[in-house]
């Protein structure tokens, strides 16, 4: 509950007056979302190899962002899918949020 009143910026007493039907969406909804940690993580990882693939020496091995990360990939989803039936509750209720 307190991460997703971080990243809602709505305060915790808010959130408990919402329905549980609305907060079960939006936490499974986060549960396939990457992190702040490792979308940090992931950004540093491409900083670096864009820094390094600028001054490396003529003739030198490019890196890509993959060569600096952790030996995890947090937006490896694996084949491409149709969205699901809470990802289809979760735009419903972003689109129209009066009638959860």
């Amino acid at each position: 509950m307190l991460r997703l009143s971080l990243i809602l910026k709505v305060p915790i007493q808010v959130l408990w007056q919402w329905p549980d039907s609305v907060i079960d969406l939006y936490l499974s909804f986060l549960a396939t979302e990457p992190t702040i940690e490792q979308r940090i993580e992931v950004g540093i990882a491409q900083l670096t190899a864009v820094t390094f693939n600028r001054s490396r020496q003529q003739g030198e091995e490019g890196k890509s962002a993959a060569d600096y990360l952790i030996a995890h990939e947090p937006w490896d989803t694996g084949p491409a899918s149709e969205l699901s039936t809470d990802e289809l509750r979760m735009m419903g209720y972003v689109s129209n949020p009066a009638n959860p």
